[in-house]
């Protein structure tokens, strides 16, 4: 919660260019100024400016709208909104804030996640897998724990051939994010029927991420076992996958960017 009060001071004083000095001086400790500042520029949050007496200058990246509390709590509370197009825009909202900067307070993020557990709507599922994405890079667990109930939700849209596949594809990246428990038995279940995303001819994320699960997985002897059941189906396109997916983990390495894998 500390960390979370400081970045939220630095958010307040970035207002306006700030020295790494001046920061400190306004009682930011040390090392968070100096990691912070760092991370928020990697991430685009804060634009560097050199100032006339050569130290460099740190400012809030202009936003049209910004991630204050007050705003987020107006965006959920209309989220849910009775009028179609209200609750569209603030969706909107919500995806745009979303792309500049963790949302880390808790009773928001944990709205969040209800939001996508109750409506399992495609624009929640991508804010959630950004969110999460944020989250993992600045190691905050407590935010990570919420959206980790998301994923009973999230497999279920990886495995239904009826969800859109760029919403599969989304959910799939989601849950290869956050190491899930059970993203090497989807995989398996995904290449074992005749499903439409996974497409040969002109192979998706999709595609080549699932596949490159069970390449993985295939060097134990559970998965083998299975690989050599698959290549008895009737199915030629599940033979051929099979058949790809034992040759390369045979191999040392492979590179999953280069499609067929040789």
């Amino acid at each position: 919660m500390r960390a979370r009060k400081t970045i939220q001071r630095l958010r307040d004083l970035l207002q306006t260019p700030r020295t790494v000095g001046e920061l400190i001086d306004a009682g930011i400790p040390k090392a968070s100024a100096y990691y912070d500042i760092k991370e928020m520029s990697k991430n685009g949050q804060i634009s560097r400016i050199e100032g006339i007496d050569g130290k460099p200058r740190y400012v809030l990246t202009s936003t049209s709208l910004q991630p204050s509390k007050e705003n987020l709590q107006l965006i959920m509370e209309k989220m849910n909104d009775n009028h179609e197009a209200v609750a569209e825009q603030a969706l909107e909202d919500l995806d745009e804030l979303s792309k500049v900067t963790l949302l880390d307070n808790e009773q928001i993020v944990r709205q969040i996640a209800d939001e996508f557990l109750t409506k399992h709507n495609p624009t929640l599922l991508r804010i959630i897998r950004r969110q999460a994405s944020r989250a993992k890079n600045t190691h905050d667990n407590e935010v990570l724990q919420q959206y980790l109930r998301c994923s009973p939700v999230v497999r279920k849209i990886v495995s239904d051939p009826k969800q859109d596949p760029g919403n599969r594809e989304n959910a799939l990246l989601f849950l290869q994010l956050m190491n899930d428990e059970k993203l090497v038995d989807l995989s398996f279940a995904i290449i074992s029927k005749d499903d439409p995303a996974l497409n040969d001819a002109k192979p998706t994320q999709f595609t080549i991420v699932i596949e490159s699960i069970c390449i993985s997985a295939a060097k134990s002897e559970k998965w083998r076992r299975k690989l050599y059941e698959l290549l008895t189906s009737n199915n030629n396109a599940i033979v051929t996958r099979a058949k790809r997916i034992l040759s390369q983990s045979r191999q040392s390495t492979f590179n999953p960017n280069k499609w067929p894998y040789t």
